[in-house]
């Protein structure tokens, strides 16, 4: 199966770059893989923009709150109001429909379409089966789902359905071959997750011969195209020599490009590791006679990556707290009765005056800190 094959009109999946959001009547982005361009309405499937279909969510609470609080000043009037204007925002902008109001509303929504043969429902079907959004999961119903919308050229699912077909859990027949010929489908169409997954069956020798750098092309692929887990990946290649000589200055740099995305843990926390073991290659273990300061960089990414849940990034960024806690930078002594002041920028180091904050400040700590999110 190729594309030549599907003769599909990918405009009708992603939009078209002149498509205006019919809310706001802004221009809206094609849709990409990361797929948080523009959205759709469960119930019509016409395009809107985030924004508006945010501030359509945020009315309604807006309402819902107003129409609580004259309930207890017993105000029936106001109540009355706020109800039915929050009832009138329960419904689509576009359609007039009822908007689905939770998961498994979202659910009922959503495969009415795919039965009508909406390749975009079909395929959202398919990612509710597989996680158990608003049903229960079900991998071989997910399976059947993205292999309708593969069928009818929706350019995300293939990499999904072959996913599936690799793992071959919940009931779905194992397929490594079928599976390989899904991720090309979906290179085709140039999604990076196709490159991700035909570099994971080449890295790890799954239903090919090993090749290590083919993985690595694979990866670089789809680290261009701007996918911070094939940017990760090509990380730790560099990282630990698959597929390319070890170069920790080149894993950094891609770790970094993962991370700053905003979503990926996992490279917050390599990033973190990798800048202390650079430093500390380049200058040894003590910090406080390295050139440049590189905790307060490193903090930051274990900070990030805790908030994302990473459990061992949150111990890390609690050590390297308590590691400066009660304890002046500058001049090394400990706090007895009462607590120092901390770095407002950075919120890790801590200072026993303004007079060692300001020398510690202008002796390199203006350079090296890190604003803290």
């Amino acid at each position: 199966m190729t594309m030549t094959d599907l003769q599909c009109d990918l405009s009708e999946f992603l939009g078209y770059p002149d498509d205006i959001c019919p809310i706001c009547l802004d221009v809206m982005p094609v849709l990409t893989y990361r797929g948080n361009e523009r959205t759709r309405s469960l119930c019509c499937g016409k395009f809107v923009c985030p924004d508006c279909l945010g501030g359509v969510q945020g009315h309604q609470r807006t309402l819902g709150k107003e129409a609580m609080h004259a309930a207890q000043r017993s105000d029936p009037a106001a109540a009355a109001r706020a109800l039915k204007s929050m009832e009138m925002s329960l419904s689509c902008p576009l359609c007039r429909t009822k908007l689905p109001c939770t998961p498994e509303d979202s659910f009922v929504a959503t495969i009415k379409n795919a039965e009508k043969g909406h390749a975009w429902a079909q395929h959202s079907v398919g990612t509710k089966y597989e996680s158990g959004n608003g049903t229960r999961k079900n991998l071989k119903e997910a399976m059947k789902w993205f292999k309708k919308s593969t069928e009818q050229g929706h350019p995300w699912s293939p990499s999904s359905y072959g996913y599936l077909l690799q793992k071959g859990e919940g009931g779905v027949r194992r397929d490594i071959a079928k599976a390989k010929q899904l991720y090309e489908l979906s290179i085709e169409f140039g999604q990076p997750q196709g490159y991700e997954y035909l570099a994971n069956l080449y890295e790890n020798g799954i239903g090919v011969q090993k090749d290590e750098k083919e993985a690595v092309r694979l990866h670089r692929m789809a680290a261009d195209i701007g996918s911070d887990v094939a940017q990760c990946s090509l990380g730790n290649c560099y990282d630990f020599g698959i597929g390319v000589a070890v170069n920790y200055e080149e894993a950094l740099k891609w770790y970094l490009a993962s991370a700053e995305q905003g979503k990926n843990a996992c490279a917050m926390n390599n990033a973190g590791a990798k800048i202390m073991q650079l430093a500390q290659m380049k200058y040894g273990n003590d910090v406080a006679n390295m050139p440049r300061d590189p905790v307060p960089r490193a903090y930051l990414w274990f900070k990030r990556a805790s908030k994302l849940g990473d459990m061992d990034d949150r111990s890390t960024a609690s050590q390297m707290e308590a590691n400066c806690k009660d304890f002046c930078i500058q001049c090394k002594r400990r706090a007895l009765s009462k607590s120092f002041s901390r770095c407002s920028k950075c919120r890790l180091y801590q200072y026993c005056g303004k007079e060692c904050q300001l020398k510690h400040w202008h002796a390199g700590h203006k350079r090296d800190c890190v604003k803290a999110d």
